[in-house]
């Protein structure tokens, strides 16, 4: 049985905004709609209605390929990661998404004492602007590194279309954090004309060893992150703002639990494993004109 609420409607009024942005401001030291220059927006006053577009709900006992393919394989990430990726390691049961980290090796494989499970949407479910946001339920302990994210679909060659580059792609880091912290990261990573990238982040204190709703609301105007529908970040890419053109494009969606890796470290506390990344649903919704 699912413990949220099943409703796939959602009002999102003036005066909510205001409540939710002076709610934040007491748990991080900013706040704000950035982009290269720090600058502070007010909230819109206007009520914004969003429908939903897809979900992927877990309610069954397998993972639907229709929605998600398997990210296999070792060392292509770029974050220095210990893990062999591996499909064994997703599961749906129980009515969640279930991504077990484990100490192992895998034969013929190339050395490491790790597997893990990374899934991503590519080519099946792919997504310009909305509200994206996942119910989920982190693994904590000393090298773990938890991911719920998005990346540009041209980072991939489509026919006779190459693919580009990471950052020039666009990342959308809906939630990330590391080891046995209590606090969450948003991000936004993208390409700038010197071929430098900038990332937006923040940080907010929460208790990511229990459920917790994570979720961006993307707009043309603006990429926003809420923890539990509290506001603790955003980045302007209205018309393209401080080289931001990437966010105007497909995104695709990923899951995935690292082990080791440039941010968390390469100490890895073996007595957290095996560690699993529950997730209830994922949602995307739709604004309503």
């Amino acid at each position: 049985m699912k413990r949220h609420n099943s409703k796939h409607m959602l009002h999102l009024t003036g005066g909510l905004f205001i409540s939710l942005l002076l709610l934040a401001s007491t748990a991080c030291k900013k706040n704000k709609i950035t982009a290269a220059d720090e600058v502070e927006v007010t909230p819109p006053v206007a009520e914004v209605k969003y429908e939903l577009e897809w979900s992927d709900e877990f309610d069954g006992t397998a993972l639907k390929t229709e929605n998600w393919n398997y990210d296999i394989g070792y060392g292509f990430w770029g974050n220095v990661e210990q893990e062999n990726y591996q499909a064994a390691n997703v599961a749906v049961a129980d009515g969640n998404l279930q991504i077990t980290a484990k100490r192992q090796t895998i034969a013929g494989a190339p050395l490491s004492n790790f597997t893990s499970g990374r899934i991503n949407t590519l080519n099946k479910r792919e997504f310009t602007y909305g509200r994206i946001e996942a119910r989920m339920k982190l693994p904590r302990g000393q090298g773990l590194w938890p991911a719920f994210w998005m990346l540009g679909v041209n980072m991939r060659a489509r026919g006779n279309t190459p693919g580009v580059s990471w950052p020039a792609c666009g990342e959308i880091d809906i939630m990330e954090t590391i080891n046995s912290e209590v606090w969450v990261s948003g991000a936004a990573h993208w390409a700038k004309p010197d071929g430098t990238h900038t990332s937006a982040g923040n940080k907010l204190n929460g208790t990511p060893s229990e459920y917790h709703v994570y979720s961006v609301v993307w707009t043309k105007e603006s990429i926003k992150w809420y923890l539990d529908d509290k506001f603790y970040h955003g980045v302007w890419i209205k018309d393209g703002a401080a080289s931001t053109s990437e966010f105007h494009l497909p995104f695709n969606i990923i899951l995935n639990l690292a082990v080791g890796g440039e941010w968390p470290g390469q100490v890895i506390d073996e007595t957290k494993l095996p560690a699993v990344m529950l997730v209830d649903y994922v949602r995307v919704y739709k604004e309503v004109k």
